[in-house]
């Protein structure tokens, strides 16, 4: 192919569907095996990816972490399992649809349809948020800050990339590990999902060195081999310097959870009165194509009026990331895309969306009760911080025997989470940040009392 001026134009290297959807699961031996081997055709090994999330301990414990307004009394606010869910559902939607494409285009493999495409999307989504620590964003912030303040104590035990980890703290990474290193088979391959599902569920494909905007990062230092195992059996491509681009239903995830965030956040405004439900409508207005001007003199409750607009614009978001992911398709596969398949492009799906997230922005993430909440979550964070690394320091600088006595009952209360002298000072602190990140908020606050002397 040439270009108007005569030249050769090279074409880029575009990723291969045969290894981005590979059946192999991280810790089996490094055996590659048929996607449907030895399970009956219905459920495949991404359906029990699918199950192992949802059965896991750190997914039950979403329904009792933040969304976004923390420890709410109103039982129609989402919780981050909620709000989970509900990501998973809409991901299942978009991998369907673009799963359908992709095989009316003839280019998934043979034993692959548009069900996997849209069960690996859902199994990604409900690992998304998995790794976030309690209180929402409000919990990684107070990590970040509490390392950042007191540097002082642990610098000198770690290099600086290990001290990024902590510093730039982010729940993504916590995700990573999580599934990976966690849960069920600890230390010997987590949940031991499929490399397509591990990979559609990193966001950001880097470790910490590279998170320079707003410090996110997906892949902490002790996770590099794994993260680079995974990334090279599916064929990411590598972008140097410890960095690849996303798996391409990556995108999807990404879409399923900013439309989710789009419309929930002002519902839960409305609900806690922080929005009417005609400035509600004012926003949706522009996703939807119908007429829904008979909702405002109906005698029904705002609830019912609002799940009748949620399903419209839902649909429409759902159905512009579908366009963006098509008209995209070669530099996704190219690892050139680094757009938000939501709102890239233009119209009026793309201006809505910016509406609804200023309409968040600025009427419900400033409520005064979820500020004051957030406030108390960084103390909260602050004591168990304070309480846990004090004691890895000193067991590390004197060892367990010589330990003074309330440091060796902070220890003891990790339980099977304690940490031996053994270890790295960096491997101890990771226990740390998964003991706190594991934490429900309601936990967090009980014990953060205990440490303080206030519990009852």
């Amino acid at each position: 192919m040439t270009d108007q001026v005569g030249k050769e134009r090279v074409m880029p290297r575009l990723m291969d569907w045969k290894r981005l959807l590979s059946s192999q699961r991280f810790k089996d031996g490094g055996r590659l095996r048929p996607a449907h081997e030895g399970l009956p055709s219905a459920r495949t090994v991404f359906h029990k990816d699918h199950d192992r999330l949802v059965f896991s301990h750190a997914f039950r414990r979403l329904g009792r972490k933040t969304q976004v307004h923390p420890m709410s009394k109103n039982d129609h606010i989402h919780t981050r399992l909620t709000h989970t869910i509900e990501v998973g559902s809409v991901g299942r939607s978009l991998g369907s649809e673009i799963g359908g494409w992709l095989e009316d285009n003839g280019v998934l493999p043979n034993d692959f349809n548009h069900a996997d495409i849209g069960v690996i999307t859902q199994a990604a989504c409900l690992a998304h948020d998995i790794g976030n620590p309690p209180f929402g964003h409000a919990g990684e912030e107070a990590i970040k800050d509490w390392f950042k303040e007191n540097k002082g104590l642990i610098k000198d035990q770690l290099s600086e990339d290990e001290l990024n980890d902590f510093t730039k703290f982010d729940g993504n990474a916590q995700g990573l590990r999580t599934i990976t290193t966690i849960e069920n088979h600890l230390f010997d391959g987590g949940l031991r999902l499929t490399l397509p599902t591990i990979a559609t569920s990193i966001k950001y494909p880097w470790n910490s060195s590279h998170a320079k905007t707003k410090d996110k990062f997906s892949v902490f230092r002790d996770q590099f081999d794994v993260f680079s195992r995974v990334a090279n059996e599916l064929g990411l491509i590598d972008q140097g310097d410890g960095k690849f681009c996303r798996h391409p239903l990556c995108f999807l995830v990404e879409a399923a959870d900013d439309i989710c965030y789009a419309i929930m956040d002002l519902e839960d405004g409305v609900e806690l009165e922080l929005l009417t439900f005609k400035e509600l409508y004012d926003v949706f207005e522009g996703l939807t194509s119908d007429s829904y001007d008979d909702l405002m003199t109906e005698h029904i409750s705002d609830r019912r009026r609002i799940a009748r607009l949620r399903g419209a614009a839902m649909q429409s978001m759902i159905d512009h990331a579908v366009r963006s992911f098509k008209e995209h398709y070669e530099s996704i596969m190219a690892g050139e895309f680094s757009d938000n398949l939501v709102e890239c492009g233009k119209g009026v799906t793309p201006e809505a969306i910016s509406a609804a997230k200023n309409a968040a922005r600025n009427r419900v993430f400033t409520a005064s009760r979820k500020t004051q909440l957030e406030i108390g979550s960084f103390s909260s964070i602050g004591v168990l911080l304070t309480a846990f690394v004090k004691a890895i320091v000193e067991l590390h600088d004197r060892g367990e025997d010589a330990m003074s006595f309330r440091n060796k009952r902070i220890l003891e209360s990790m339980g099977a989470n304690k940490p031996p002298r053994s270890w790295t000072f960096y491997d101890s602190l990771l226990r740390v940040t998964d003991v706190i990140s594991g934490m429900t908020d309601d936990h967090a606050t009980f014990l953060a009392g205990q440490l303080s002397g206030y519990g009852k």
